[in-house]
């Protein structure tokens, strides 16, 4: 996604023109999984099953696929697309990806469904990744008592309290954690302008990331805690043979 706009102003950050680097982006969906997977080892319950490293988050997995490869328009309306993607060879377990995006007044509405095409259950994680523009008043609000610390090998190494960001995101310089909660939703303010991320689907909370000295933040709904599935720690995350799995967000000025 390249932008998001209410009224001329800005809710995503606005990509650079002609870019073709995601990380410069709006938004990109994570499927399937979200973040990073200790040196892309997956534990399943009989195996450990080893996925490519990705070049933004050596030696680990990052991410999953549908950042990385291009998706095919299967309807493009004056309010809404319709977005599709099978599974890359190099991911284990053969999938299919349906993303839809539609704008419904002044509100974004983004989903994702994904359906295993194989034979046996597959690990499946899902995620938005959207960026916002940083500016002094930048904030955010969000009902979570702890956070998932992060290690220096870039990976979760433990649960510590959390009083919010009521300091502002200055003092947040480098944040790149998960907070878990059960709200399913969260504000974000900017620019003078809050908005909403509401998850309709079950989410696991927010990952956020505040780098250092830099214009943007990103508050992403995920399913799923850092690694876990490096872990082997599914939390329901399995999907079937022949079964779907969804995930829904709103993105809504207010």
């Amino acid at each position: 996604m390249l932008s998001f706009a209410v009224a001329g102003q800005p809710v995503l950050r606005a990509a650079l023109p002609d870019t073709t680097d995601i990380l410069e982006t709006a938004c990109f969906p994570l499927i399937p999984f979200a973040n990073r997977i200790d040196r892309g080892r997956i534990r399943m319950v009989e195996r450990i099953v080893t996925i490519p490293a990705d070049p933004e988050g050596a030696p680990h997995a990052l991410h999953g696929f549908g950042w990385r490869h291009r998706w095919s328009v299967a309807h493009r309306g004056t309010d809404d697309a319709i977005l599709h993607l099978d599974s890359p060879d190099w991911w284990p377990w053969r999938c299919s990806a349906t993303q839809h995006i539609r704008l419904a007044g002044d509100q974004l509405d983004l989903s994702i469904r994904v359906r295993n095409m194989g034979e046996e259950a597959m690990p499946i994680g899902l995620g938005f990744h959207p960026y916002f523009e940083r500016a002094p008043d930048s904030h955010i609000a969000i009902d979570a008592t702890s956070y998932v610390s992060t290690g220096a090998d870039q990976l979760p190494d433990g649960e510590r309290p959390f009083s919010g960001f009521d300091d502002g995101l200055t003092a947040f310089e480098g944040f790149d954690n998960f907070i878990p909660t059960d709200t399913q939703s969260c504000t974000v303010r900017t620019r003078g302008r809050t908005i909403e991320i509401r998850a309709i689907d079950p989410v696991a909370g927010f990952h956020v990331y505040v780098p250092e000295s830099k214009d943007f933040f990103c508050v992403e709904p995920v399913t799923h805690r850092p690694n876990d599935f490096g872990l082997g720690d599914m939390r329901g995350a399995l999907l079937d043979p022949g079964a779907d799995r969804s995930l829904s967000v709103i993105l809504k000025p207010v």
